[in-house]
């Protein structure tokens, strides 16, 4: 609690990159500059309140008659203030404290836990501002098939259809029954993505602009995929090795036997990554192709992956004054700037209380290994690295330019962004998304291009990573572009740490 001064003081606090949030029930929550703590170490910083606006409203039907009993949830779209309300009788609502740009989303009366509307407002400090809510009409059903190649029906088939309109959210998961039919309510009309799985079949992936009432879906049969993980110029094989084949989105992993063999099933045709970890080996990586083979019951066999013997390298992260920086992170090739809560991927060091890191798990050869660190930038240094030795002394030096701060919020997506080309065509592009996150689940991969963000065009970097934080749970639309295709994700926020 403040004092009387406006004062306040918290300890003990976790060493790291932290926030001071004050909450007071006649302003709008206020975030502090996010500061790094060292252990021991002490911050000061200045937190300014605003009084906001207020916003009042009704929800109507397309009708314009009043609807009671619907939920309206507000959301900041900067900071991590959330609130929830009911309508009344005559479909009023009211919010007092409001920031300039928050989220309404609305529920309706007989289905609260599914969201019918959302739309985004701004409210200028001091204002008094009125909205009209006009929620849509249940939509039909969509009725959807599911068949295998030769026209069985599939049952207890997953269907998932998740929207990609952003105001129009919507998330629901279906079973077939016996003769391979599922009905998703809601959601016929508008634009969705729909998933497909089912044990024997590789998922399947369709989009609609505008969503039939009535659409079949047809399963090919999972590819058995087999490969050998070997060592030695392929003289030894490796046992426990650690096999994941990541596609679209669904990533398959299994551990190799006594022999080096592993099998994974289930697996779409297509174009795959194969990544390969074992800890008394360096990682590999490699991009291929898996084909339907002739017969079902057959295996399509990967080329052997053979693992070279591990190489080490230790060193220090500084800053311009050659100080020690603690808490970056050091990988070779892209330091990720967001990872989502939890252990750190394979790959990635975090330098200490004096700046120093050990890389474990590094390939022969010559490497480019980069450090991160919020308040310092993004550094790199080529090194050239020996199997099963440790190369030593290798500093990298950051720039000190201190990083967009990022946005004051509960949740984002584990995404590390960078742009490519000048203003005004500045292009934000994805360089790196997080193993296991969000993100990668819904199929977004690095390469991808953010055109738009819940339907609104980004200009720049730094406006991408103020519209994907938002509140733990709730979903973000990206419009994005690969290979001069236009493709849409609607992924959930998750807990995320910078």
């Amino acid at each position: 609690m403040t004092r009387f001064d406006g004062t306040f003081s918290v300890r003990p606090v976790t060493p790291g990159r932290v926030r001071a949030l004050v909450r007071h029930p006649a302003y709008v929550e206020g975030l502090s500059e996010a500061v790094t703590l060292a252990p021991g170490g002490e911050a000061r910083v200045l937190v300014t309140l605003y009084a906001g606006g207020s916003l009042e409203g009704r929800v109507v039907d397309e009708n314009k008659r009043p609807v009671g009993g619907a939920r309206i949830d507000l959301v900041a779209i900067r900071g991590t203030l959330e609130r929830s309300t009911v309508s009344a009788d005559d479909g009023s609502f009211a919010f007092a404290a409001v920031p300039s740009e928050v989220a309404l989303s609305v529920a309706r009366p007989d289905d609260s836990g599914s969201i019918a509307l959302r739309e985004e407002v701004r409210v200028a400090e001091g204002e008094k501002k009125r909205i009209e809510l006009v929620l849509p009409s249940l939509r039909g059903s969509v009725n959807v098939r599911v068949r295998d190649a030769r026209g069985t029906a599939v049952e207890t088939a997953q269907v998932s259809v998740s929207s990609v309109d952003p105001k129009a959210p919507l998330r629901r998961t279906s079973f077939t029954d016996s003769d391979g039919k599922a009905a998703i309510a809601d959601a016929a009309g508008i634009s969705i993505r729909v998933l497909v799985e089912a044990p024997g079949f590789a998922r399947t992936e369709q989009h609609f602009e505008r969503a039939p009432e009535t659409l079949e879906i047809v399963l090919r049969r999972g590819v058995i995929v087999e490969g050998r993980v070997t060592a030695v110029r392929g003289r030894r094989a490796v046992e426990g090795a650690t096999v994941s084949v990541i596609s679209e989105g669904t990533r398959k992993a299994a551990l190799t036997d006594a022999h080096g063999v592993y099998r994974l099933r289930d697996v779409a045709p297509g174009s795959v990554r194969v990544l390969v970890e074992h800890p008394e080996y360096a990682n590999a990586e490699l991009t291929t192709r898996v084909e339907e083979p002739a017969r079902e019951d057959r295996p399509f066999e990967l080329a052997a992956v053979d693992l070279e013997e591990a190489a080490e390298v230790s060193g220090r992260v500084l800053d311009p004054q050659s100080r020690p920086v603690a808490g970056a992170r050091v990988a070779v090739g892209v330091a990720p700037a967001y990872l989502p809560v939890g252990a750190l991927p394979a790959g990635v060091a975090v330098s200490d209380g004096g700046g120093r890191f050990v890389l474990r798990g590094v390939r022969p050869g010559k490497v480019e290994i980069e450090a991160y660190a919020a308040d310092f930038g993004r550094g790199s240094v080529i090194a050239s690295v020996q199997a099963g030795r440790t190369t030593r002394d290798v500093d990298i030096k950051l720039p000190g330019e201190r990083a967009a701060d990022e946005p004051a919020t509960s949740g984002g997506l584990a995404l590390t962004l960078g742009e490519r080309g000048d203003p005004p065509d500045v292009e934000v592009v994805i360089v790196h998304v997080a193993p296991g996150s969000e993100a990668e689940r819904a199929g977004v991969a690095a390469g991808d291009v953010i055109v738009s963000i819940d339907g609104r065009a980004v200009q720049d970097m730094k406006e991408a990573r103020a519209r994907l934080g938002g509140p733990v749970s709730s979903e973000v639309v990206l419009a994005l572009e690969r290979g001069g295709q236009p493709l849409k994700r609607r992924v959930a926020r998750e807990s995320i740490r910078r």
